[in-house]
């Protein structure tokens, strides 16, 4: 059985995982929603997804932690297609189309692996690359 809790406070998640945490600073008009944790366990890796909400619109955000190939392979692990790289801080990420056909971006950071997949409406490419 996999367990999720919903918390209030992302830093509390911190304590329940195997990951640095990496939480955007988000303009006024972005506000972080549902955030779930799935705690480390023998038997589950842990992760943590929230929401992010601007104007009607809404993206997901997934972390956990990534070490199969990096620092030689940056993996795109949730695009079907990569669409094409960016470059935030000497480090490549990926947009693209994700597995249930959204709008998507894939990066990696200090072994966190960060998805994020647009739910509801669009989000230009600078919007994303700014979250």
């Amino acid at each position: 059985m996999i367990t999720e809790l919903l918390i209030d406070e992302v830093q509390e998640a911190q304590k329940y995982t195997n990951f640095v945490i990496l939480i955007p600073t988000l303009p006024e008009s972005y506000i972080l929603k549902n955030i779930t944790l799935k705690k480390e366990t023998n038997k589950q890796r842990s992760s943590i997804r929230f929401e992010i909400h601007s104007k009607g619109k809404i993206l997901r955000i997934k972390q956990f932690f990534y070490d199969w190939a990096i620092p030689v392979i940056t993996a795109d692990t949730n695009l079907i297609r990569q669409g094409k790289s960016f470059e935030i801080e000497g480090i490549v990420g990926f947009i693209g189309i994700d597995y249930k056909g959204n709008q998507a971006a894939s990066f990696c950071r200090w072994f966190t692996n960060i998805e994020l997949s647009v739910i509801v409406g669009t989000f230009d490419e600078k919007e994303i690359l700014l979250i």
